[in-house]
């Protein structure tokens, strides 16, 4: 792991060691903002996104950013063809069921935590944006 600081921005905590022409720039913008927290993460497949690079994780304290999820989730994801043609509704949700229990007993008990917690802060935002009782501009 690599630190990265420049002026008086939070510590950039990289696990990239040839990050893609952008990524670290958009990394340090991240840590001048001024509800990051503690520091930045840069993960090893680290790229340029729009504002905020992909791979990287921003702690924030006091807001939510939903933007900071990203506009390409599912990015590096790909379509298998199978040999299945149809799944019935209890069976896909047994199935579903069984890959998360196991893919969250891999998961660290402490991003398990961040998860639970990042939902809970965006359903907070969706109540307190609803409360506002204004529209959404449509541009949004």
């Amino acid at each position: 792991m690599k630190h990265i600081q420049e002026g008086r921005n939070l510590v950039i905590k990289s696990w990239c060691d040839n990050p893609e022409e952008g990524a670290i720039d958009q990394a340090l913008n991240l840590a001048r903002l001024p509800f990051a927290f503690h520091h930045i993460c840069v993960l090893p497949g680290v790229h340029p996104g729009y504002g905020m690079p992909i791979e990287a994780v921003l702690a924030t304290e006091g807001v939510v950013v939903p933007y900071a999820v990203g506009v390409d989730v599912g990015c590096g994801m790909a379509a298998v063809r199978t040999s299945l043609r149809h799944i019935p509704i209890p069976a896909l949700k047994d199935l579903l069921s069984r890959i998360r229990r196991e893919f969250c007993s891999t998961l660290p008990k402490s991003l398990i935590a961040l998860i639970r917690w990042t939902r809970a802060g965006r359903n907070c935002a969706a109540l307190w944006l609803k409360s506002r009782q204004k529209p959404f501009p449509r541009n949004c």
